[in-house]
């Protein structure tokens, strides 16, 4: 686990800063906010925390080809966002969307960080993207 430090900020509660951050992330790699990929990419699930105060996030980061540099990207994002919490990996895999469709699959594993939970990981995207279809898989995701 690494912690990231960084300035305190003034005035606002952690509980309010982890509330605003987003539970779903789709990422560049130079942090630009985009909607779901369009081609295979890998994901991960993560717990963000401060003391008793927790969240979980589904990242993903087109492009990458390890779950630790999506981990890695993750971090940078909560560094820019000013927040000073432990980011906890819980596991990873692969997504596939078709914007056309509205229709995300995920599946496979991180050889990283592991199986991810399927009813966190579709919970999460349900509620960040209530008119997609979302379903998990077990095993290899095949395009």
């Amino acid at each position: 686990m690494k912690t990231i430090r960084t300035k305190p900020f003034e005035g606002e509660s952690i509980v309010k800063k982890l509330a605003e951050f987003p539970s779903v992330l789709f990422l560049t790699r130079d942090l630009r906010c985009v909607g779901p990929p369009e081609q295979k990419t890998k994901f991960i699930l993560a717990t963000i925390s401060s003391g008793q105060d927790k969240k979980l996030i589904f990242c993903s980061v087109e492009k990458w080809n390890y779950h630790q540099n999506v981990l890695n990207t993750l971090r940078e994002k909560i560094k820019e966002a000013e927040l000073t919490v432990i980011v906890s990996p819980a596991g990873g895999g692969m997504i596939i969307s078709n914007t056309t469709s509205k229709r995300i699959v995920i599946g496979d594993y991180s050889r990283s960080f592991g199986n991810f939970d399927a009813d966190i990981a579709c919970k999460l995207l349900r509620e960040a993207l209530p008119d997609w279809k979302i379903q998990a898989i077990v095993g290899t995701l095949k395009k």
